[in-house]
């Protein structure tokens, strides 16, 4: 309600003038895909439904009564606080990304509300918990400990280990292109939660790994949010540090730079593997395999310059592998695939157009630290992307860049 206060009467946003005839009118025509913005309807519509979902999250309430806040609150909007018709599109990603924003926030701030701490120091944190889930912080104001403390206790104590990146790229476009020049990009890569529990069956959100970074060129941000999160699975350990994590795993993607715009919401099974290869626990190798299909994504038109135009609804399989291979005084190298085939399914194609959008990555990193918690890497990737449009022929376009990084890690 403050949301649609403030666009109503601060903003004054057209599509924040409602009445009962809005509500009828939205009911009478039904749900139908819109042409918001690519940054609109992909991170600021998950971003928002994280809201609904801590706001039952934090009051103790379970991970599935929680989604199902999540998508209450977002029929909510779409039905009613808006003179546009519900979108279809906006349902799907306030509803399917939320949830994953909403359940990271929320075990990210148990671990900062968790544990000893006073003074500025307890300052510190709880400012970082209302940046990071400002509903949680509204709870515990509203009601005290017993509002935004749930699973404090058990979230507290998991494990944390990462790092910090700030690296300097030299993007190379391909032939005849104009995408060459350097910048700088700001990373924070992680891995939450235990490798292995007690219990062969673990829960939703338990294991985590989650890259943002964002790259400065020019005047231009572009940011890359590749993660992807746990939904259910199971263990199989030898007790010795090896061992397989089974299971189905949801993957939030976000990217947005010179070659290509891609967001969306998957579904995969995979398994994540641990795999020490010495006795002292010197030398490990980490992998990940992920095979699923995309709920709902977009990419953006290459083809058409018309309005309404930005990018295309699809769907599609996708495919996500990565390698690291660590070591406690050599440094780790990882290496990373991701593919994605995207066939769309609305925009600006009809039925009788195929349209697809093939996309690629593949990224090489090697880092060595220099002294506790310090190192540096190098980074080169590479991007590649085939179009299809029936009608407009077909086109592929790559971009690639080198990086060199200071890291900061943590744990």
């Amino acid at each position: 309600m403050i949301l649609w206060v403030y666009s109503r009467y601060v903003a004054k946003e057209h599509w924040a003038y409602i009445s009962w005839e809005t509500v009828k009118a939205n009911f009478r025509n039904g749900f139908e895909y819109d042409n918001d913005g690519f940054f609109t309807n992909f991170f600021m519509h998950p971003y928002n439904g994280s809201f609904y979902y801590n706001a039952a999250r934090s009051l103790n309430m379970s991970f599935l009564e929680s989604s199902l806040y999540t998508l209450g609150g977002s029929l909510m909007w779409e039905m009613f606080l808006e003179n546009q018709y519900p979108s279809t599109n906006d349902l799907i990603t306030t509803v399917a990304g939320g949830v994953y924003f909403g359940e990271v926030f929320h075990r990210m701030s148990s671990l900062l509300l968790g544990g000893e701490a006073s003074g500025g120091r307890r300052t510190w944190r709880e400012i970082l918990v209302f940046l990071i889930n400002p509903m949680r912080s509204l709870n515990r104001l509203a009601f005290g400990e017993r509002g935004g403390a749930g699973g404090i206790d058990r979230l507290a104590g998991v494990p944390l280990e990462g790092h910090v990146a700030l690296t300097g790229n030299f993007v190379i476009g391909s032939a005849g292109s104009s995408w060459a020049g350097a910048g700088t990009a700001l990373e924070l890569d992680f891995l939450y939660g235990e490798r292995f529990s007690s219990g062969a069956r673990r829960q939703p959100f338990d294991l985590i790994l989650f890259d943002l970074r964002v790259r400065m060129a020019g005047r231009r941000a572009y940011p890359d949010i590749d993660s992807l999160a746990l939904i259910w699975g199971r263990e199989r350990y030898n007790g010795k540090g090896r061992g397989h994590l089974v299971g189905l795993f949801q993957h939030f993607d976000y990217l947005d730079n010179e070659l290509i715009s891609i967001g969306g919401t998957s579904l995969a099974g995979g398994v994540v593997s641990f795999f020490p290869l010495d006795e002292g626990g010197k030398l490990e190798l980490r992998t990940s395999a992920q095979l699923g299909v995309s709920l709902l994504s977009a990419t953006d038109n290459v083809y058409y310059t018309g309005e309404n135009s930005e990018y295309h609804y699809g769907m599609g399989p996708m495919a996500k592998f990565e390698t690291v291979l660590s070591h406690k005084r050599w440094g780790w190298l990882c290496l990373r695939f991701h593919h994605l085939r995207h066939y769309a399914i609305q925009g600006v194609n009809s039925a009788d157009r195929v349209s697809y959008d093939f996309f690629s990555l593949l990224r090489a990193q090697y880092g060595v630290a220099v002294r506790r918690g310090v190192g540096f890497r190098v980074e080169y990737a590479t991007y590649f992307r085939r179009n299809h449009f029936e009608g407009s022929g077909r086109t592929a376009t790559s971009l690639s860049h080198l990086g060199l990084s200071l890291i900061l890690s943590f744990s």
